[in-house]
């Protein structure tokens, strides 16, 4: 009870004064201004609180939707492999990110690789042992290996190797990769190492999609979301994004959420679209860390919350997510002012 009590103002009003607990909760609440006006009379007395918000403050937003999965650097690091002592790498994340994809999902080593070079967070050293493997592994028949070898490749960003990658995804198909057919669209989807041509990049995809690869199902329907080689179609975009949300991909998952959250195709719902978000975070999409911070800071479709939104902003951070420093700051600073 001595969290909270009622002191004089210099004018002599009453006010409220918080303290621990009450302090907190207030702050977490976003709760920037109290009144209070106290009646009595004789052996009665009743009071009536005021408490307000400042909903004049935001944290901004990320824009656009999700293309590919920013959170797997972070699954792949959490991952438990069976037994690293008998990894064949001195560089035991890249035997990890082989077994994770293996028993996961085999598109996850492009995206990590791709983070890894954007990152510059690994060696020519690293590259060259890891080539020389997967080479091995790919001339003795093993379709996984001969994929990911093409992602090697294909994300190396030099124009000399993408026709490398072309080849392997080639071959990989021809050995029944069903995942070598979306990274082959990819690449004609970009103009990669071959001529650019969407046509040929949606034929790609729909073969995949035929098999229920979730990567082709999302890049299809982001070419139907941005109106690229096909004619824009928001509701047929959120069917794409359905199918490859049923099958777990984590950016489909949270791009439908971004579509409940600004009524794309559908009503505006906050509340299905907190859903999608934390679906998509259970899955590690980075994307959705950074939303659902937004949303618990700016009371989007839940009440506000500053300790949930510098938690999420902070799992944010930490998969890379680059406007979740800015936000971390931000609500910390609103924080103090309350």
């Amino acid at each position: 009870m001595t969290d909270i009590e009622i002191v004089n103002a210099d004018g002599g009003s009453p006010v409220l004064s918080f303290a621990g607990g009450a302090l907190a909760f207030a702050r977490s609440k976003g709760i920037s201004k109290t009144f209070i006006s106290i009646s009595h009379e004789q052996n009665f007395a009743i009071a009536f609180v005021v408490l307000e918000r400042d909903f004049s403050w935001r944290v901004q937003r990320t824009n656009g939707i999700a293309y590919k999965d920013r959170g797997m650097a972070c699954k792949i690091i959490q991952f438990k492999p069976r037994a690293e002592k008998n990894e064949v790498f001195s560089n035991k994340l890249l035997a990890r990110a082989i077994e994770y994809s293996i028993k996961n999902d085999k598109h996850a080593f492009i995206h990590f690789i791709d983070d890894l070079y954007t990152n510059n967070a690994i060696s020519l050293n690293d590259i060259e042992e890891l080539k020389k493997y997967l080479e091995k592994r790919s001339r003795s028949g093993d379709v996984d290996m001969t994929y990911f070898l093409a992602n090697i490749y294909h994300k190396s960003f030099q124009t000399e190797e993408y026709d490398r990658a072309k080849l392997l995804y080639e071959k990989a198909i021809d050995m029944g990769s069903v995942e070598a057919l979306t990274d082959l669209g990819n690449l004609y989807f970009l103009g990669c190492g071959v001529k650019k041509s969407l046509k040929k990049a949606r034929e790609l995809y729909e073969m995949a999609a035929k098999e229920n690869d979730r990567d082709a199902l999302h890049n299809l329907a982001c070419m139907y979301y941005d109106g690229v080689g096909v004619a824009k179609n928001l509701l047929k975009a959120m069917q794409w994004y359905e199918k490859a949300a049923e099958l777990g991909n984590p950016n489909s998952i949270f791009n439908l959420g971004r579509m409940y959250f600004y009524g794309e195709a559908t009503k505006q719902d906050y509340a299905t679209a907190k859903k999608y978000y934390e679906k998509a975070a259970k899955l590690g999409d980075a994307s959705a860390f950074y939303e659902l911070g937004a949303m618990y800071a700016n009371g989007e479709g839940c009440e506000i919350d500053f300790g949930k939104a510098l938690q999420y902003f902070e799992l944010a951070n930490r998969c890379g997510v680059e406007d979740a420093p800015a936000a971390i700051k931000a609500v910390k600073n609103h924080m103090k002012r309350l």
